[in-house]
């Protein structure tokens, strides 16, 4: 059971079923509302993308490692150095969390009826590449992020993947 609680247009939960992935809580709510009410949804793994203005990174990080469940988080690169990653994660990702590194640089949609708040460089076609961004890792069990980051990497070196797996962003 996976929760993505940032809902922009249902795509993540399309996208995660496409993958066969077909247990995945998405909908459209506020996830602070739903976390201060005590409403969250059973889940076994937290994967998504939450937005990187204001203080969101910081709400979502904190929730993800106070659930002391595993997490996947796509986060612009710099998120490493900002003071409550540390404070949350320490200096070192040993065996804390690994990085997910995209080959190329992601293309964020952004889609056509957000009109407020639109960002700067949004191409017509909803493309926008605003900051190097990865998929932060993270699993609560001693050893498991570093069981999974061996395994992940033997895998990615014999595939010739599109992402390196890392310690770290930088």
């Amino acid at each position: 059971r996976i929760w993505d609680p940032y809902y922009c247009d249902g795509a993540a939960a399309r996208h995660l079923r496409q993958l066969g992935f077909f247990h995945v809580h998405h909908e459209h709510a506020d996830f602070y509302e739903v976390v201060r009410q005590g409403r969250a949804p059973s889940f076994e793994c937290i994967v998504t993308n939450p937005p990187y203005s204001g203080d969101h990174m910081e709400r979502c990080l904190r929730y993800c490692v106070a659930s002391r469940r595993p997490w996947c988080l796509l986060l612009p690169n710099f998120v490493e150095q900002k003071e409550f990653f540390i404070d949350l994660l320490g200096r070192s990702s040993h065996q804390r969390y690994f990085v997910l590194v995209p080959a190329e640089r992601y293309d964020f949609h952004v889609p056509c009826w957000v009109t407020e708040g639109r960002p700067d460089g949004v191409g017509d076609d909803g493309r926008h590449s605003p900051f190097l961004s990865s998929w932060f890792v993270h699993m609560p069990e001693q050893g498991a992020c570093t069981a999974a980051f061996d395994e992940l990497d033997r895998w990615c070196r014999r595939q010739h993947c599109r992402w390196i797996v890392a310690h770290t962003a930088k």
